[in-house]
């Protein structure tokens, strides 16, 4: 593959987590007009997680059975309809069927980062691939936080609705680049049910594959969870307007391209499990720093929030390449690999998200809660796999 399609390919990771973004910094205004609770808005991303976690599972089959680029296309094009479904949806203020036309753009959207892995995998050497992966980060993120910056901007300046016309320009637009690339795909499987079965139960029995697909998830984690609760704290907390929080989210997606560039470092000079020991710790001790400022002494000022929760974003863009190649790896049906480790990753968001809505918490406890509990999950599950690991 040409050097130069290869961040054009990386976008493609965010197709859905820009579309899950854009619409965040309107959640107070939705709650004010729309009359609806906390935890409805924050159905708006948790149908959209469903939407994504379960296109996870679809593409792999259609990708082997009809070719990587197909089902990329597909997907994008489902991508499309379900916009389109969302803005017929905000015309009629039907706030039911705009949840659902959400969990549809996801579904669509959801080829992105299925197909995108295979794409790599196929078309690079393992080493290459590896030191592309830790720029991944840097696509997922620089597109949740320009599209946070373009949502804050529409619905201060304009209506929020517009934001879904951005999303219909920009799914269109990465639908006609999807022609430059090549197809990777060199001999069809069936598509036989019994087939796609054997696949991922091959690949979801392979504990290495899900302890680090789980690492994977401390992206979504954070990005999904943050997008509901930092709106709210946002507005209510801080009095920040919709294009004050875009332009104050603007930090996160800065500390992900610095993440992304020091894991690539890192990966250089130290293994894998090394780095993903010392980014979970740091992690896990941030969140408790966090709740301690914020929460606890109420420092009560944008810059303390951002400049904590930046931190997270930044660590976790280290977690992602490292853990990222472990798992999509793991396994030598690449397409099932990578479906089974975003599936995984994609549920660890939908669970997150979920939970955070049903904890009778204040908006930001829940999320102190629900980040501590993962941090503390992942940091044992890892210690469990290394020590097999070493053992073998």
């Amino acid at each position: 593959m040409k050097t130069w399609k290869i961040p054009l390919l990386l976008s493609y990771i965010s197709v859905a987590s820009s579309s899950c973004a854009i619409i965040t910094p309107a959640f107070p205004e939705i709650e004010n007009t729309w009359h609806v609770s906390d935890a409805q808005v924050a159905n708006l991303v948790s149908v959209f997680l469903i939407g994504y976690f379960i296109g996870q599972l679809v593409y792999g089959p259609i990708a082997n059975r009809f070719g990587r680029l197909f089902a990329l296309r597909a997907g994008l094009i489902l991508n499309l309809f379900g916009i389109i479904f969302s803005i017929i949806a905000v015309g009629h203020h039907a706030f039911n069927i705009l949840v659902l036309a959400r969990g549809v753009t996801a579904l669509g959207a959801a080829s992105g980062l299925s197909c995108t892995f295979m794409l790599l995998n196929e078309s690079l050497d393992s080493a290459r691939a590896k030191s592309v992966l830790s720029f991944a980060g840097i696509s997922f993120t620089a597109a949740v936080g320009f599209a946070v910056y373009i949502g804050g901007l529409v619905t201060h300046y304009w209506d929020w609705i517009d934001c879904f016309w951005v999303l219909l320009a920009y799914g269109g637009l990465l639908l006609g680049l999807t022609w430059v690339f090549d197809e990777t795909l060199k001999t069809k499987k069936s598509i036989h049910p019994a087939s796609i079965y054997r696949s991922y139960l091959h690949a979801f029995r392979n504990p290495r594959l899900l302890a680090y697909s789980f690492l994977i998830g401390s992206v979504g984690m954070i990005s999904y969870t943050n997008s509901v609760a930092a709106p709210l704290i946002s507005h209510g907390l801080l009095n920040l307007s919709a294009a004050e929080y875009g332009s104050w989210f603007l930090l996160n997606s800065i500390s992900m391209v610095v993440g992304s560039f020091i894991a690539s470092y890192w990966l250089k000079k130290m293994s894998a499990d090394q780095i993903l020991k010392i980014a979970v710790i740091a992690m896990l001790v941030l969140t408790v720093v966090l709740a301690i400022l914020f929460g606890v002494f109420r420092m009560h000022n944008a810059f303390c929030f951002f400049f904590l929760t930046a931190g997270l974003f930044l660590l976790s863009s280290i977690v992602y390449p490292a853990a990222g190649h472990i798992a999509s790896n793991a396994i030598e049906d690449k397409p099932s690999a990578s479906s089974a480790m975003n599936f995984i990753a994609v549920l660890v968001s939908v669970l997150s998200v979920w939970v955070m809505g049903l904890l009778p918490f204040p908006m930001f406890w829940s999320f102190i809660f629900v980040a501590i509990v993962y941090f503390a999950i992942v940091r044992f599950w890892h210690a469990k796999i290394s020590l097999k690991t070493l053992e073998k």
